[in-house]
């Protein structure tokens, strides 16, 4: 089993549709902070993330960090660490809070949210996934939001990559496809730096209007001006940049099934939808995955690097075998000092560290488990000794691993 498909065995990845909303301008929603969202959903907040579906209509999305984003219909935006965020029909309004929204929704299995009195030109499914653990090799190296559209692709963001556009409003197409080329290079300005958004091409006459998915998204070229002020420029992707979503109409077909199932109040419309946003997210990772540019570094470049990648794939295969940095490098065709320096640069800490903390991960999926003994955790996760797999519980986790199965329980 690859390294990726093992983490999102053991994590488990589980998704969840707030409500569906459909609203009238003007509108303007902030979402709380990260901590203050999973409190009142009962979830940590260091595992769960986010996640928007644009049905219809164009609005502002505004990060902390970032220069405010357009957003078309027929896009998903997903916060992956749960940031707090505002989405608007435009930037001069006044953000009411979440609860606002959340306290108009109906009571059908799919809640329904609506607000503002005309006829609504926005409509959204929103909602968050959540992990049962925390990876962090894997958690800590997703930027703060991703955006894919069906015509052009995952779109990476983080502060401090491409310059905003002029006037303030946020990036363009341009931008987008520069940054899939730039986005990990030093920006080379001091200070802060407006949001920025990184795309990965689809193809080459991009296409992000005029979806029959449920409204009009523009398509590459002249556009009529948006709320900002500025008109966004022609363009077109960038050069050699992997398929995206849009190749196969993989994203396009999965976003029609989803909006179905959130409106058409079908039986097991909420057992459907929760698969549904689940595999979304997982496409969007590994699309994220794909144009990582050589020099990378983080998990999910590690996974892709021949050598690395490698060793990452056998200590997956067989975390309990008696590893040691000499075996590990031997059985990956490396030099113990190539391995132990490379993956320490990728990864971000020693092979054998790593191992430990997976074997970590394992122990807790494991210990879930009640029909198993602590004893045969710590045999399956490669300890002889039931003293030492509790040492080591307990210093990575912080609690002796009986304790963390009862609280668990």
């Amino acid at each position: 089993m690859d390294p990726l498909s093992d983490v999102l065995r053991v994590l488990r990845l589980t998704g969840a549709v707030f409500f569906t909303a459909r609203l009238s301008a003007p509108w303007a929603f902030r979402s709380p902070p990260p901590r203050e969202l999973a409190l009142s959903l009962g979830l940590r907040p260091d595992c769960m993330a986010l996640f928007h579906i644009l049905v219809e209509g164009r609005c502002w999305l505004q990060v902390g960090g970032f220069a405010p984003i357009q957003i078309d219909a027929g896009t998903v935006i997903v916060l992956p660490h749960g940031h707090a965020h505002t989405v608007s029909s435009r930037l001069d309004l006044e953000p009411k809070p979440l609860g606002v929204l959340l306290d108009s929704c109906s009571r059908d299995a799919v809640p329904v949210a609506e607000y503002g009195s005309g006829a609504a030109d926005a409509r959204f499914i929103c909602g968050y996934l959540h992990w049962d653990q925390r990876f962090d090799p894997l958690m800590g190296t997703l930027p703060m939001l991703l955006i894919a559209c069906p015509r052009l692709g995952v779109l990476i963001s983080e502060p401090g990559e491409v310059a905003a556009e002029a006037h303030g409003v946020g990036p363009t197409a341009r931008s987008l496809a520069r940054a899939a080329r730039t986005r990990d290079r030093p920006s080379g300005h001091g200070g802060s730096q407006a949001a920025h958004t990184a795309a990965q091409a689809a193809r080459p006459a991009a296409s992000t209007q005029e979806s029959d998915l449920a409204g009009p998204m523009p398509r590459g070229g002249r556009s009529e001006p948006r709320d900002g002020g500025a008109e966004p420029r022609q363009s077109t992707p960038g050069p050699g940049g992997p398929e995206g979503f849009g190749d196969d109409g993989w994203l396009e077909t999965m976003l029609r099934y989803t909006i179905e199932e959130a409106e058409g109040r079908r039986p097991g419309s909420p057992a459907m939808l929760t698969r549904l946003v689940e595999l979304l997210y997982l496409e969007m990772l590994r699309q994220y995955m794909r144009p990582l540019p050589e020099g990378h570094t983080g998990w999910l470049a590690a996974v892709r690097h021949p050598e690395v990648g490698r060793a990452l794939r056998l200590l997956h295969e067989q975390p309990a075998r008696k590893w040691t940095v000499d075996s590990l490098a031997r059985a990956a065709y490396m030099s113990r000092s190539a391995l132990g320096q490379r993956f320490t640069d990728m990864v971000g800490e020693p092979p054998m560290r790593y191992l430990t903390g997976w074997r970590m991960q394992l122990a807790q999926n494991l210990l879930r488990q009640p029909e198993l003994s602590i004893a045969q955790v710590a045999a399956r996760v490669g300890y002889d000794s039931d003293v030492a797999f509790h040492r080591a519980f307990k210093r990575y986790v912080g609690v002796p691993p009986g304790v963390w199965r009862k609280g668990v329980g």
